[in-house]
């Protein structure tokens, strides 16, 4: 497989954020990165991307309109949760946002962003025509996504991806009850959490179908508190793990 290397824009690119997803970004494409709790020189024209945090945005949207930006100044979130209105503040300049749909719990190498999906809306056609040039630069496949849709798409991706580590914490924490160490029970998951996404990835989620409705059968009969000694958990765990039980449940669900 061909390395991906970083890519080059023919216009100014800078990365303001130093998180994972901010340094992630920058070295991909070789963009200036600067504090964006600090101070730093606003660039005159490109386009200047936000990666900081959600509720960060507005903040640092209003601070750069107040250091009065020139017009050829494209600013851009990384938020998938945020519409553009995160950027009113910037009301003159093109705004944007872009979000990969991809994990940066570290600051990751460019083949990081190949074959994921980048979700993009801007205020005018030219700026997302730039913005999907450079996702398919980045070897990402653009999508374009709209105010409307904003929702179901960020529910989407905490479904695939944040509920996933809280339904993985949450069986380690079930073998736990039966004295088993953190590290024996996340050995023991991961091979299986492996298989399923290898399952998904080669058959799709229908033809998988009948295992989440019983799962999501098990979840309506026994809400899990996280907060719950695991012993009480265990207690109303046991009478419910019955066939019988999963089975009247999941004809509910159609």
């Amino acid at each position: 497989m061909r390395r991906l290397t970083p890519v080059s824009p023919d216009y100014r690119v800078t990365v303001a954020g130093r998180g994972n997803l901010g340094r992630s970004l920058a070295r991909a494409l070789r963009a200036t990165l600067v504090p964006a709790r600090e101070g730093f020189a606003l660039p005159a024209e490109g386009i200047l991307f936000l990666a900081v945090p959600d509720r960060a945005v507005a903040e640092t949207a209003s601070r750069i309109a107040a250091m009065r930006p020139r017009r050829r100044l494209a600013v851009v979130h990384l938020s998938g949760a945020l519409g553009l209105d995160a950027l009113d503040a910037l009301e003159p300049n093109p705004r944007g946002s872009f979000h990969p749909l991809q994990s940066f719990h570290m600051p990751r190498p460019p083949s990081a962003f190949r074959g994921v999906t980048i979700t993009i809306d801007a205020t005018t056609p030219a700026l997302r025509r730039k913005l999907e040039a450079l996702a398919r630069r980045l070897g990402a496949n653009p999508k374009r996504i709209d105010a409307a849709q904003r929702a179901v798409y960020h529910a989407a991706a905490v479904f695939a991806s944040n509920f996933l580590d809280v339904t993985v914490a949450e069986a380690v924490r079930m073998l736990q009850t039966l004295g088993w160490t953190e590290k024996e029970s996340v050995d023991a998951l991961l091979p299986l959490v492996d298989g399923a996404v290898e399952n998904i990835r080669r058959q799709g989620p229908v033809a998988l179908l009948q295992l989440p409705k019983m799962a999501l059968a098990f979840v309506r009969l026994l809400p899990l508190d996280l907060a719950e000694p695991p012993q009480l958990r265990l207690e109303r765990l046991q009478p419910l793990v019955q066939p019988s039980k999963l089975g009247q449940a999941v004809g509910h669900l159609g």
